[in-house]
């Protein structure tokens, strides 16, 4: 009977530490498919989680450095978060795999100095 129950326990705990295992697996970006990576970034910008995105795209372009779409998509998020010097790199990255002409001008916009922004003169008194 006592017997019964250690085996019972240890069946348990084997048990228990394999699903910890698969639950830990499945949380790790790194044992996604890369389509689950990028619908993953997807869903993360669309609910504008940029950082979570970006994060997402570099772990899909890790495993997939010619995902043009996952480029294009983390360039967006960079510009949303400001993150100009980041979009720059990976338009250019992106640029290399698909020199498109919208691709171009994106870069070439970002690139661009910025416009100087008028201040207007100040108002005339009348005395």
């Amino acid at each position: 009977m006592k017997q019964s129950k250690v085996i019972i326990g240890i069946v348990a705990l084997v048990v228990v530490l394999f699903f910890a295992w698969k639950l830990k697996q499945s949380n790790d970006p790194n044992n996604l498919p890369e389509t689950d990576l990028f619908s993953a970034g997807q869903v993360a910008a669309n609910h504008g989680d940029c950082p979570r995105a970006i994060i997402l795209y570099q772990d899909l372009l890790k495993k997939d450095p010619r995902h043009s779409t996952a480029l294009d998509f983390m360039a967006d998020c960079q510009i949303k978060i400001s993150d100009k010097a980041g979009a720059i790199a990976t338009l250019e990255r992106l640029v290399l795999l698909d020199p498109s002409p919208r691709n171009k001008d994106r870069l070439a916009n970002l690139k661009a100095p910025a416009a100087p922004v008028a201040t207007p003169a100040p108002a005339k008194q009348n005395k």
